[in-house]
């Protein structure tokens, strides 16, 4: 879930940082600690908010996640990248999510580091986002948001963006859907922001969480922002 980094390799290319990712899925637990859980991907290629990170490589990523009875929950989300400098990405959070009837919500607060930098890419961001299950499909809309700091040359930067997912009705224990997500990054470094978009299928098969999606952006100067096709399988414990 890289950013900062990622728009400093924008600009150098172009010449002047989606979820949801990858986190840990708790089941719920009797224990009034909480539970913990945990989630390993591997993936064709890392994709950040239309942006390959992994310079259009595959990657392993991981996460563990303890979660509240009451909502609260914490954790870490890990993955390998191929930027210049930067070849690990670890992303502590920490939040709460409830709902209400159909109605679902989450707040939350990502720290971005980066082992490898010396930590002169490291940066927070606060993430809302709220949700409703119509039955048929399911909606989020969310906003994401890191005040100035230095990585991000001294500028704040906002995310918003909006998922659609659409189970489809079939027998057995497939449980296939249909998604689709489309955000607007407004980047800091004056680089005008941009379009980003995905949508695909997913499917739980063998115990696995299987994803295949599309993934594309408005911003044609940038390979590493081209359109390309991402595969993804993953396991819950």
């Amino acid at each position: 879930m890289k950013f900062a980094k990622t728009l400093m390799a924008t600009a150098a290319v172009v010449g002047t940082m989606t979820a949801v990712s990858s986190g840990a899925f708790a089941e719920d637990s009797a224990s009034p600690y909480g539970s913990i859980a945990g989630n390993v991907t591997f993936t064709n290629d890392y994709v950040f908010r239309g942006i390959s990170l992994t310079n259009e490589h595959p990657a392993i990523q991981g996460s563990l996640e303890w979660d509240h009875p009451s909502g609260f929950n914490a954790g870490v989300w890990g993955s390998n990248i191929d930027l210049p400098g930067d070849h690990l990405e670890l992303d502590w959070y920490a939040g709460y999510s409830g709902s209400a009837g159909k109605l679902s919500y989450s707040a939350s607060v990502v720290y971005y580091t980066y082992p490898y930098d010396g930590g002169n890419d490291e940066y927070w961001e606060g993430l809302v986002s709220a949700g409703y299950d119509f039955g048929f499909m399911s909606t989020t809309l969310g906003v994401g948001y890191s005040p100035s700091q230095g990585s991000l040359g001294h500028d704040d930067a906002t995310w918003v963006y909006g998922d659609v997912n659409v189970p489809i009705p079939v027998s057995g224990s497939f449980s296939p859907y249909l998604f689709a997500h489309l955000g607007y990054q407004d980047t800091a470094f004056n680089t005008g922001g941009y379009w980003e978009w995905n949508g695909g299928i997913g499917v739980t098969l063998a115990g696995l969480d299987v994803t295949a999606m599309y993934v594309d952006t408005d911003e044609k100067a940038n390979t590493l922002m081209n359109a390309r096709f991402v595969v993804s399988v993953g396991k819950s414990f």
